[in-house]
């Protein structure tokens, strides 16, 4: 069973068209440590927890006004059962979670070679971060059912946009939230009633039919003894 905490988490509320952001407290286990003990997920989850996790970074954007997260990895990233929320790195209460991130072995996966040592990050670092969290989870997460192949250039494609080396602007991540959204939106689609009705009907048909036949045959096999 994974470990679940308590740990001081940031909120984010949108109003009049300014985001708030909300301190809180709440259990719950990394995104990266769920995944290690719980690997098989709904698809439609996953697609979830990634449209949720573009979301919040964009607010998080909108409420520091260039202040860069600096932390996008798995490790940063608390599933509650509401959802996804991103860790608060300012508060003490983090602090043995944090120094786990702040290890060469963790911050090396998720950030530019040329940048694993640096202490001050820039919004390319944590695009660059969020490109790689998201190619993390991608591998760690056994989906059901499983990528289409359609979903899966959507993510190549997502995770090239966050990894590649042009210098980015905060429209370039509202574009990846908006990609994630629509794989996470995408519609099932739900065979017409009328069309189940006639498929049960034709199977219904189909058993008499048959039922007809093999009570004949038993008929038959009586008379000519």
């Amino acid at each position: 069973m994974e470990q679940r905490c308590e740990y001081a988490v940031l909120r984010f509320v949108d109003k009049n068209g300014y985001c708030h952001m909300i301190h809180d407290y709440v259990e719950g286990t990394s995104l990266a440590q769920y995944l290690k003990v719980h690997p098989k997920t709904d698809k439609t989850i996953f697609f979830g927890w990634l449209a949720k996790i573009g979301a919040l970074a964009v607010q998080f954007y909108k409420w520091k006004d260039g202040e860069c997260f600096g932390y996008f990895n798995p490790y940063a990233i608390v599933l509650t059962e509401e959802g996804p929320v991103f860790l608060d790195t300012k508060d003490e209460e983090n602090e043995e979670l944090i120094g786990f991130m702040q290890k060469k072995s963790v911050r090396s996966f998720f950030m530019r070679p040329e940048r694993v040592l640096s202490l001050k990050m820039t919004f390319d670092d944590d695009m660059y971060s969020l490109g790689k969290t998201i190619q993390f989870l991608a591998a760690k997460c056994v989906t059901v059912p499983g990528f289409t192949r359609k979903e899966e250039r959507s993510l190549r494609r997502v995770i090239s946009k966050c990894t590649d080396k042009r210098e980015k602007e905060l429209k370039d991540l509202k574009e990846i939230h908006r990609e994630l959204k629509k794989l996470s939106d995408k519609e099932v689609k739900i065979p017409e009633k009328g069309h189940n009705r006639r498929r049960i009907l034709g199977a219904a048909a189909f058993l008499i039919i048959v039922a007809v036949i093999i009570v004949s045959a038993r008929g038959g096999n009586k008379a000519s003894t």
